[in-house]
């Protein structure tokens, strides 16, 4: 059969199974989640099976079952492609395929780094799935980049699943993201924006690195080929439509970020936040979570960000105020670290410790105190570029910087959760009159004060000692480095 009739028996398959499961009642998430992992082992197109859970089960149940399902497959794939079809997959793709040749390298010089990148391309999945599983690359960071580089597009899908009105309208590609997207596109842009701007840049850098030595690659291949028949004809892969929609890809998310971008010129960041918040208290009981995410991505931009964490509290109350600002910051220094230390390293390492040599001495001051010293940088009265970008770049392990801005913040986004709390109406945070002695009670002020004024007092002591510390630490490095300077 033609390439037509094949995929309209896919299309027909699709819809079979997905009425069958919804018959099954309970069953039908896990009997889903086989169903997809298997479809994706197949090497069929995934955002048909991503789409239709959304539908099926609604947004919150389908994304479970879309994302576990597709990791499974990923999974499966791998299992499949290193330990069963190794041979016949090594003759098909390795032997013959300068691409797959070309992650390898790529791989090698890049690391995981390389390898998100890889799952994020618009490479076929059969390559992206089979041809990674054959190269020297560990189940664990297979399985991690699918992860996470599969999260934003499962969410997507579910959000279109879920805005769908029948299956039919998603098996024959009907639906359009932009029908379940909030009316306000400058709230999108806001977040969008600067997103796709930097997974462009990315993109399109490592594209380059990638053609050069798939290019390099194939020219060793025609080499030993014409070694061996010198009368023959090279047979080379065609890369050059691959890499004019690559490219073409590229500039398409280009012109969308610049004329975003022309839209906003003259939006400054209250009115961004004003209006972001305004849709957020729009949303009924999916508000906490849409603000956690707006947050961390405010955080990981390196925003004033003091104001965002009082809002949570006027909008939810005092404790769920609370747990947003302190999951949403965490969250943004989770992706301010993951991104400065696989993405942005050297450029951070060029501008940080030129700008802010004392960065040096944290390495050594973790090595010597441990835990509390990564404990008070995140306390301590430094600007976010270091506490995230800066501390990303030292061999520090991301999760005990985690853990310590996790720890650091619950003291301040209670204090800021609480000043929410007592607010009387939004536009008071936005301009900054909400203050910290309107959210203590009337009867108990004079005590709170007292304990706050104990509390700030150990809290300076701390610091000071550990600033001491400090000093003493840096004089250290300042001393091996003219030693071996001398």
């Amino acid at each position: 059969k033609n390439n037509k009739m094949g995929f309209e028996s896919i299309k027909q398959v699709a819809t079979d199974v997905s009425v069958w499961v919804e018959e099954q009642g309970d069953y039908g998430p896990p009997l889903y989640i086989l169903f997809l992992a298997i479809w994706i082992v197949a090497t069929l197109p995934s955002s048909i099976g991503e789409t239709i859970p959304g539908y099926l089960f609604g947004f919150k149940r389908g994304l479970v079952v879309a994302y576990l399902g597709k990791n499974f497959g990923l999974l499966l794939s791998y299992v499949v492609g290193k330990y069963l079809l190794k041979s016949k997959l090594e003759s098909i793709l390795l032997n013959k395929s300068s691409t797959v040749q070309a992650f390898k390298q790529a791989i090698k010089e890049e690391g995981f780094q390389a390898l998100l990148m890889l799952r994020f391309s618009a490479t076929p999945m059969l390559l992206k799935n089979y041809g990674l599983a054959l190269l020297d690359v560990p189940m664990r960071d297979y399985v991690l980049a699918g992860i996470i580089t599969g999260f934003p597009s499962a969410v997507l899908w579910a959000l279109l699943g879920a805005a769908s009105h029948n299956l039919s309208d998603i098996v024959e590609g009907k639906q359009s993201i932009w029908s379940v997207l909030p009316e306000n596109t400058a709230l999108i842009a806001s977040v969008a924006l600067p997103l796709v701007g930097i997974f462009v840049y990315y993109m399109v850098s490592f594209g380059r690195r990638f053609r050069i030595i798939k290019t390099k690659i194939e020219k060793d291949q025609n080499v030993e080929l014409k070694k061996h028949n010198r009368s023959g004809r090279v047979d080379e892969e065609n890369s050059n439509s691959s890499s004019v929609y690559k490219y073409g890809l590229a500039l398409a998310a280009i012109v969308v970020v610049a004329l975003i971008g022309k839209q906003l010129r003259s939006v400054d960041l209250k009115i961004i936040m004003n209006d972001t918040v305004v849709w957020i208290e729009k949303q009924g009981n999916w508000g906490p979570v849409y603000y956690t995410i707006f947050l961390a991505v405010w955080v990981t931009l390196l925003l004033p960000c003091s104001i965002l964490e009082v809002v949570p509290g006027f909008l939810f109350g005092f404790k769920i105020g609370w747990t947003v600002s302190v999951i949403g910051k965490s969250f943004g220094s989770l992706i301010s670290l993951f991104l400065g230390r696989y993405f942005l390293a050297s450029r951070i390492r060029g501008y940080v410790l030129e700008k802010y040599p004392s960065l040096k001495a944290f390495d050594k001051a973790v090595e010597l105190e441990g835990f509390k010293v990564i404990l008070m940088i995140r306390v301590a009265y430094l600007p976010m570029l270091i506490k995230n970008y800066g501390l990303s770049i030292l061999d520090i392990p991301i999760a005990k910087i985690v853990i310590a801005s996790f720890m650091a913040g619950i003291p301040f986004s209670a204090a800021w959760a609480g000043i929410g709390a007592s607010s009387k109406n939004l536009a008071e945070i936005m301009e900054g009159k909400a203050n910290l002695s309107d959210a203590l009670p009337e009867e108990n002020r004079e005590l709170l004060a007292i304990l706050a004024v104990v509390g700030l007092g150990s809290f300076v002591y701390v610091l000071g000692k550990f600033g001491s510390r400090f000093r003493e630490i840096m004089a250290q490095v300042k001393a091996d480095e003219n030693k071996k300077v001398a």
